[in-house]
């Protein structure tokens, strides 16, 4: 039996992150470690990013500030136990609770970045960064389209809005992510 090259191995490179090809055992064997990485990593990670109050507080502060710029005053009350938004033309608080942190879209991001062995240590660690980086500033922004989309006159409307957008970010966002960190350099590496 052949052996296949690792995709990181100069002359050749799979298509797929999980090395989908000819030999259909290495390639389960691949699948489930990935998806063993995965799990590890994404468990605890998300409940440490859940438990921590300071993710929460920041995105309610980064969404009141973009709200602010863009002319909507917000208030922030950080005394209770999850972040609360003030928005004059919504009647309810908003409160940021830790599902809307970007716990889990970080705890993902990271996660499957882990999971990629075939990729180096230091690529991994320079994509966990670039996606917490980009999940940090994508959060936030994702709260303020929500916020801004909100009609009080139709609230059923609103809170499809917001569930279409929390679903958005947490598959697509992360897809796209990890697809370009993923694939970045497969082209320079071909040419090589």
């Amino acid at each position: 039996m052949k052996k296949r090259k690792p995709a990181n191995a100069k002359g050749g490179a799979s298509l797929l992150p999980l090395g989908l090809g000819k030999d259909s055992n290495s390639e389960l064997l691949n699948v489930l470690k990935f998806v063993a990485l995965f799990a590890l990593a994404f468990f605890p990670l998300q409940y440490a990013l859940s438990s921590t109050p300071t993710l929460s507080a920041t995105a309610a502060g980064s969404a009141k500030l973009l709200l602010d710029l863009s002319g909507r005053p917000a208030g922030l009350d950080l005394s209770g136990p999850t972040p609360v938004l003030s928005v004059s033309e919504i009647s309810n608080p908003v409160e940021i609770i830790p599902l809307c942190s970007g716990a889990t879209e970080l705890a993902a991001v990271i996660a499957l970045v882990f999971a990629s062995v075939d990729r180096t240590p230091k690529r991994r660690i320079a994509g966990a960064i670039a996606g917490s980086l980009a999940i940090l500033a994508f959060n936030p922004a994702r709260i303020f389209l929500t916020l801004s989309l909100y009609d009080s006159a139709n609230p059923v409307a609103s809170v499809f809005a917001h569930d279409v957008l929390f679903r958005f970010s947490l598959v697509a966002f992360i897809a796209v992510f990890y697809a370009i960190w993923y694939y970045w350099d497969l082209p320079r590496r071909k040419e090589k």
